[in-house]
């Protein structure tokens, strides 16, 4: 009776290993996405998808709270209105123990606030991503302030003042550099004024001095450009860093290995001493004007030492900045303004939310004499699927139809609809509101929504070749298909494009939320290296057709993809609280890939049907439409929508009997939508996707803050940390 046992003990003992072998594959798993140096608990033990505030110090007063302590609006009332929580969301570990070390005080200094943060944060990348960022780029930064709402500064790269054509420029498209003198401008109008200057550069020199490890994206990305890189202009202030990229000729640093890029970590030092005075006035500047002057066939270094002082940092705030409300007003959108693409970001998300989706629910019921194609009864599919009850078409939102096989199809193709036609709009836009007349209000209101949403062909089989109507609106205007400019001046994508910026996300235990995107343009920008960091090629992205509303000017800023986003609604006291930032790399993908993101954990729910957490909705399987093809990450194993979106007849109709498997016209050519489905996935450019990075607070149903959440994108080897402060002593 007891033979039983000694089986069980095997069973216990393969038990055991097969756990010890998923340990193992999982462990290896994450060494081989984020590299062995930055995967252990050291850098990821604070990874945690959600923290919930502990109820201390009065913080966050219940609803059991008298009226006079929820209403009260002395200072006490704000000093428990303080969420108490924080953290940083960023592309590399380091970055983030280096905001979350400012956060905290962990030097023994006063804590700093998310800006301070920021700024730590910006310059630690721009030593341990020198690829994506850093001194000879520039970026966007979007704040959501308790006192001052939502502000933001462009200190995007600028066109030469001195170069009156596009062919003037410098060779290799530089601009001049803005990074320094933003990094200096937040600092002084929005840090906390509790920590000095010279504290937030410090983390970026001790990496620069101590030398940090390779991981595998910067392996990678250095792999595949190091032989455009020019080291010939560095080593200005001594000693050359170009062994620690290249220790031997044509021979890259790998994962794991050690960099000590002692010319940043000199040229830094002149930071901390002369702040933005130096690089944009000093002997930083001079350097850099030579090195601009030499890669030059018209300008001077003193054309172009009068460029970098002369370089302004833009400041918006209030109406100024693009923003728009969804989701029947609940939340509002903020972005960075034109130039950056924030805007069509929001216009994607409004659209999604406005539009009218009965014809096409009636379509798919019911079919049509030309289409012949019917299912019965999507909006109870929809409902079961969805687990709600008193479910009609009338509730249909565009989110809903990715949850069911019978109308997954419907859902890529009117994402695509929605992306295609707010990339064809921003053609006609947006541009640098130095030069052009810019109304972001109108861009976004629900007016124009509607406008942008005539230009979507809702019908899905409207497609087929000939009867599908091309957008009509803001074309794009005609240029030589292979000049530089022409691809910024019209909606197509680079394949081989690896991301090229980097983003953060920094929420502080005040409850202000940053949303940073940084860019060299390309990776690694023009390839210069100059004084310890690489020049941006951000005059590339100008466009050659004086009619563009991206023609060349002097002084100006060009279009860009990046589009920092921060989500925010009303909060207590009745006062707007920023409740998710998001944002990523990607180039010309960056607008789809947030549009996608933020859909998903709008709308998506996991296996067991509950809604996705912030990580779990980054790390959905996303898809890009280029032309006809339409990119996906993981094979779309959904048979029934596979067909239907392409040219082909559906191929197995025992499964869907209420469709017709033919769907022939008269000349017996299948009538799907006519996309061609390629399979795009991680193994083949995993950064193709972006690198979404996010933070989020919680807030309940009295509009306190209870909570924070967070996530980083796997696919760039994404990190964050979250966490609260202790509660003190009584």
């Amino acid at each position: 009776m007891n033979h039983y046992k000694k089986d069980l003990k095997w069973t216990y003992i393969l038990s055991v290993i097969t756990f010890a072998g998923l340990i193992f594959w999982n462990l290896q798993g994450q060494q081989a996405l984020f590299g062995d140096a930055y995967s252990g608990d050291d850098y990821r033990e604070r990874e945690h998808e959600a923290i919930e505030i502990a109820d201390h110090d009065g913080r966050n007063a219940s609803e059991d709270d008298t009226e006079d302590q929820r209403v009260s609006e002395d200072a006490s009332s704000q000093e428990i209105n303080e969420p108490g929580v924080y953290g940083v969301s960023s592309a590399h570990p380091l970055a983030v123990e280096a905001g979350m070390d400012i956060l905290e005080g962990a030097d023994g200094k006063e804590p700093g606030n998310a800006v301070d943060a920021a700024v730590a944060i910006s310059f630690t990348l721009g030593v341990v991503e020198p690829y994506g960022s850093g001194l000879g780029g520039g970026g966007n930064m979007l704040i959501h302030d308790p006192d001052e709402g939502i502000v933001n500064y462009d200190y995007r790269e600028a066109a030469p003042e001195s170069a009156e054509t596009l062919d003037q420029v410098p060779e290799q498209g530089m601009a001049i550099p803005g990074f320094v003198k933003g990094m200096e401008a937040v600092y002084h109008e929005m840090g906390s004024g509790d920590r000095d200057w010279e504290d937030l550069i410090d983390p970026a020199i001790a990496h620069a001095e101590e030398g940090y490890q390779v991981d595998q994206v910067f392996s990678e990305q250095l792999s595949s450009f190091y032989p455009n890189l020019n080291f010939d202009f560095s080593g200005n202030g001594g000693r050359t860093d170009e062994s620690e990229y290249l220790p031997v000729a044509n021979n890259p640093v790998e994962d794991g290995d050690t960099i000590q890029p002692e010319e940043l970590k000199e040229t830094l030092n002149l930071l901390q001493d002369g702040g933005a005075d130096e690089f944009y006035q000093g002997e930083l500047s001079e350097s850099l004007a030579e090195t601009m002057a030499a890669n030059s066939n018209e300008l001077t270094a003193d054309d172009l030492a009068d460029d970098l002082d002369r370089y302004e940092v833009q400041r918006t705030e209030g109406n100024e900045v693009a923003s728009g409300t969804w989701r029947s007003q609940e939340q509002t959108i903020y972005g960075s303004p034109s130039p950056a693409s924030s805007t069509i970001v929001i216009q994607a998300l409004k659209m999604a939310s406005q539009i009218e989706l009965t014809n096409l629910i009636d379509t798919i019921e019911n079919g049509n004499e030309s289409h012949g194609i019917a299912i019965d009864d999507v909006t109870e599919i929809l409902a079961d699927e969805l687990n709600i009850d008193g479910f009609d078409k009338d509730n249909v939102e565009l989110g809903h139809l990715a949850h069911s096989e019978e109308t997954e199809a419907h859902y890529y193709h009117l994402m695509n609809e929605i992306t295609e036609a707010v990339y064809n709009d921003r053609l006609g836009t947006l541009g640098d509101p130095q030069f052009d007349d810019i109304n972001h209000e109108e861009l976004t209101s629900d007016a124009y929504i509607e406008e942008l949403l005539e230009d979507v062909e809702w019908d899905p089989f409207a497609i087929y070749e000939e009867d599908r109507d091309e957008l009509d609106q803001n074309e794009p205007v005609e240029e030589e298909p292979d000049t530089t400019a022409a691809v910024h001046d019209a909606v197509e994508t680079d394949l081989d494009d690896p991301g090229n910026t980097t983003h953060f996300v920094v929420v502080d235990q005040e409850g202000r939320m940053v949303s940073v995107t940084h860019s060299l343009g390309e990776f690694f920008g023009s390839g210069i290296y100059n004084d310890g960091y690489f020049l941006n090629n951000q005059t590339d992205n100008f466009s050659e057709n004086e009619e563009s509303m991206n023609r060349y000017e002097p002084g100006k800023r060009p279009r860009t993809f990046v589009s920092p986003i921060i989500f925010a609604e009303e909060g207590r006291n009745g006062q707007e609280r920023p409740v998710l930032g998001l944002g990523t790399p990607g180039g010309s993908r960056i607008p789809a890939m947030l549009f996608q993101t933020a859909m998903q954990y709008q709308y998506g729910l996991n296996d067991e049907g509950e809604p996705l957490t912030l990580q779990e909705a980054i790390m959905e399987p996303r898809f890009y439409k280029d032309g006809q093809s339409m990119f996906t990450e993981e094979y779309l194993d959904n048979d029934y929508a596979r067909a239907i979106l392409q040219y082909n007849p559906i191929d197995n109709p025992e499964n869907y009997p209420n469709t017709d498997p033919l769907n022939l016209d008269d000349d017996d050519n299948a009538k799907q939508m006519g996309y061609g489905v390629n399979l795009r996935g991680f193994d083949d450019n995993p950064l193709f996707y972006g690198g979404i990075q996010g933070l989020g607070l919680r807030t309940d149903d009295s509009g306190n803050i209870n909570g924070i959440y967070g996530g980083g994108d796997e696919r760039r080897s994404g990190s964050w940390a979250i966490d609260q402060e202790e509660a003190e002593d009584e």
